[in-house]
């Protein structure tokens, strides 16, 4: 083994199949590319540290520019939906219907 700083580093679960591992291995090899695996060991209870914090850190960052975003994108939305709806109004305009009721219940079961 030497000394030198992996171009990549491919760390993967404990219940992956060492086959699963080198065919994912073998899709992105190159000579000039230094990679290296590491199985994960398994029980460990910080693993999921790894992705919780920075992701609360971002969802909370990003979550008034998500709420600004989606409130103007809502603004737009409703215009396009208010001129859909209008539309389809008018053309309704054009049928000749009449809406009929029964004036007694039905049984359609029995």
């Amino acid at each position: 083994m030497t000394n030198e700083i992996p171009d990549l580093v491919y760390i993967y679960p404990s219940f992956y199949s060492e086959d699963n591992v080198a065919k994912e291995i073998e899709a992105i090899k190159h000579p000039d590319l230094n990679i290296v695996t590491h199985k994960n060991e398994e029980g460990s209870m910080f693993n999921a540290f790894e992705w919780i914090i920075p992701t609360s850190f971002g969802v909370y960052i990003l979550k008034t520019y998500f709420e600004g975003f989606l409130s103007e994108a809502g603004k737009d939305h409703y215009v396009l939906l208010k001129k859909f709806i209008g539309s389809f109004l008018e053309k309704e305009k054009e049928f000749n219907f009449s809406i009929m009721a029964a004036s007694k219940k039905l049984k359609l079961w029995t």
